[in-house]
């Protein structure tokens, strides 16, 4: 099985050419003292967990809009999806027996957020805002029934592809002197297409270098 967070090699790989670049670009940092944040412009990174994935971030001014691919961090989150499997399966008479990932769901979120600054913490942003997030999954479902005194075990492949809109409320710090950010945020997701109304929420942390 193929996940993003297994390819642990590549992530570290990426996450020190951040570093050594962020290192570089300090001295032509460290003199800049003109205000408690710096202005940004384009920040690309990495968001750890639901979903852990790529990040890209573009502001202008206190408003940004960003993009984010990856993957879900937990199974768990599909849930709602299973459980809407057994009672189908149920329906048929059929008997639930467990499910196998292909791989871990794939993630799109685009986002149009907001930022204030925190008065009495420099280089903290807070930000809210909202956006559109895609999802899909594929699994297949195991399951056994009985035909004829005969016990008859099978399974079924499922695709699964969802949409809906997301609700996002966060924090931001941005080093004064060094050209990286970290941030965390709750992520609200309320689906309109597959499961109407499903909602999930998501908390994530993530690192990004700022352009």
């Amino acid at each position: 099985m193929t996940t993003f967070s297994g390819s642990k090699f590549f992530r570290n790989f990426l996450i020190i050419t951040l570093l050594i670049l962020s290192i570089n670009a300090t001295a032509q940092t460290e003199n800049d003292q003109s205000s408690p944040t710096r202005t940004l412009n384009w920040t690309a990174g990495f968001k750890f967990y639901n979903p852990g994935g790529i990040t890209v971030k573009k502001y202008f001014g206190n408003k940004a809009i960003e993009f984010v691919a990856g993957r879900n961090g937990s199974y768990r989150n599909y849930d709602y999806y299973y459980r809407s499997n057994k009672r189908r399966l149920k329906n048929k008479g059929y008997i639930f027996d467990g499910y196998d990932h292909l791989e871990r769901p794939w993630v799109l979120q685009l986002h149009y957020l907001v930022h204030h600054n925190v008065s009495f913490l420099p280089r903290f942003r807070w930000y809210y805002g909202a956006g559109i997030q895609s999802r899909y999954s594929n699994y297949y479902c195991n399951y056994h029934y009985t035909d004829n005194n005969t016990v008859i075990y099978d399974k079924e492949y499922i695709e699964s592809f969802s949409m809906g809109v997301d609700a996002v409320l966060g924090i931001e710090y941005t080093f004064k002197n060094f050209p990286l950010m970290l941030f965390a945020e709750n992520t609200i997701y309320t689906e309109a297409f597959n499961s109407p109304l499903f909602i999930k929420g998501g908390i994530s942390t993530g690192i990004r270098y700022t352009f």
